[in-house]
């Protein structure tokens, strides 16, 4: 489940530069960017996008970066609850990271876990929180 942090810029758009082929998907008016997968299929000159995957375990949470395939490890965090995440959007912006892909536990049927709800919470309350840090940097 990826939560873009570039969806919280609802006011920037992005500027493509002058030597960008015209491309019908692009709309560089658009105020919400898309994930950088498919910012990568639309335009294929586009470069940025990190990508932060958080792992989020009962006491501990695994963080790792991301630009296409390649990614690597960052770190583990012992923190729960707000502090926890606070800590990822800091992460987040020391890191210049555009989305959140937080893995969502699963069974081997494919059916939700009682850890899906509590990762679904935080994932929505980092969401509502990275969403009120930039607006306000914005």
């Amino acid at each position: 489940m990826a939560f873009p942090l570039a969806k919280a810029l609802s006011g920037l758009s992005p500027k493509p530069p002058a030597t960008r082929p015209s491309q019908p998907n692009f709309d560089p008016r658009v105020k919400e960017f898309p994930p950088n997968a498919v910012r990568r299929k639309i335009d294929h000159l586009w470069r940025g996008g990190f990508s932060l995957g958080v792992d989020l375990g009962l006491s501990r949470t695994g963080l790792a970066l991301s630009k296409g395939y390649s990614f690597r490890p960052l770190t583990v965090l012992q923190l729960r609850g707000q502090k926890l995440e606070l800590r990822l959007l800091e992460i987040a912006e020391d890191e210049e990271a555009d989305e959140f892909i937080i893995g969502l536990p699963r069974t081997y049927d494919g059916k939700e876990t009682t850890q899906s709800n509590k990762v679904r919470s935080v994932a929505g309350r980092l969401a509502v929180k990275a969403a009120e840090r930039w607006s306000s940097t914005a």
